[in-house]
């Protein structure tokens, strides 16, 4: 049983020692098979996959023309105004449509108003509803109660100052919370449209007005859709006045259309009197050059309700507001 034994182990170590040296090399191709296959395998499956994603991104890509005008038009209902595909105000006759509502007759309203009353009718298509500006305006409220409540309490008497009032929209506002607010516009229709409504406002350049005032005497200046009417030396020119004329602790708001959301842009110089967009990162440093703090940029009007809230080319518009320190 030994002998046999031994013979046996003798007999399968002389196999395994015959066959190993031939066996090695087919584990070898056999693992180097297998791991082919099975990268193969893997390889197939990231093609398929990629070809799932470059068909729905082809999809996508074909569908945004028409999400885009989709989101156009639910914006424009936000705006009481009506966008063909192109975005532009849909009528027959813009002025037609203008006149809406006016009693005047066309020919002696050129005649006496010229220029003026040009672009009164245009913003009437254009500018948007005074209930759709005074919905966004009314987001600022609370800067200026806040500031009025603290300003009030250390100089007494004074009044925010609101540069390009057009119709009032802004004033309004800070009149229904009891704030006492003035305003300036170089339209002279503008100007009478704010007195009819018992606003405070005159016909004047507001660089003009800033500088013919004391220093410190303002609580605040405001600047809606303004800027962009400016060239850059005269902007700083007017934020410097703000500067010295605004006591310390006051406010300085400055609205504008938003030049990196290619909505605005695409029709930013719809209007004539556009002379360039600026980035809100340029206004918050000449506002901190010009010696304001806790500079802040607010954007508002969301194109697209399904971006990211922090993403900023999806904005309309913004404002930057700053405040005068010392207080």
């Amino acid at each position: 049983m030994s002998m046999a034994k031994s013979l046996s182990d003798g007999v399968i170590s002389v196999v395994k020692a015959v066959l190993r040296p031939l066996l090695r090399p087919l584990a070898v191709r056999l693992k180097e098979y297998l791991t082919r296959d099975i990268r193969r395998e893997f390889i197939e499956e990231l093609r398929i996959e990629r070809e799932k994603q470059s068909d729905m991104l082809k999809q996508l890509v074909n569908d945004l023309p028409s999400v885009i005008l989709e989101k156009d038009r639910e914006f424009a209902h936000d705006q009481s105004v009506t966008l063909t595909g192109n975005g532009i105000a849909e009528a027959d006759s813009y002025l037609e449509l203008a006149m809406q509502n006016e009693t005047f007759e066309l020919q002696d309203f050129k005649m006496k108003h010229g220029e003026d009353g040009w672009y009164y009718l245009f913003e009437k298509i254009f500018r948007g509803s005074e209930e759709v500006i005074l919905a966004r305006q009314r987001k600022y409220l609370d800067y200026f109660k806040g500031c009025y409540d603290h300003m009030a309490s250390l100089h007494g008497s004074g009044y925010f100052l609101d540069i390009g009032s057009g119709n009032g929209e802004f004033l309004s506002i800070l009149k229904e919370a009891g704030i006492p607010g003035r305003g300036v516009d170089i339209n002279r229709l503008n100007v009478e449209r704010a007195l009819s409504k018992g606003l405070s406002v005159c016909s004047a350049d507001g660089l003009e007005y800033l500088e013919g005032l004391e220093g410190g005497t303002l609580f605040g200046v405001s600047l809606f859709q303004v800027a962009e009417h400016l060239d850059f030396p005269l902007l700083q020119r007017i934020i410097s006045a703000a500067s010295d004329k605004i006591a310390p602790g006051g406010i300085l708001l400055i609205e504008t259309p938003n030049p990196s959301c290619t909505y605005t842009m695409q029709y930013f110089y719809l209007d004539p009197s556009h002379l360039r967009p600026f980035p809100p990162e340029l206004l918050k440093f000449q506002l901190e050059w010009a010696g304001f703090v806790n500079v802040k940029i607010v954007y508002y009007i969301p194109v697209r309700q399904n971006r990211l809230a922090t993403d900023p080319t999806n904005y309309v518009g913004y404002a930057v507001i700053g405040y005068k320190p010392g207080a």
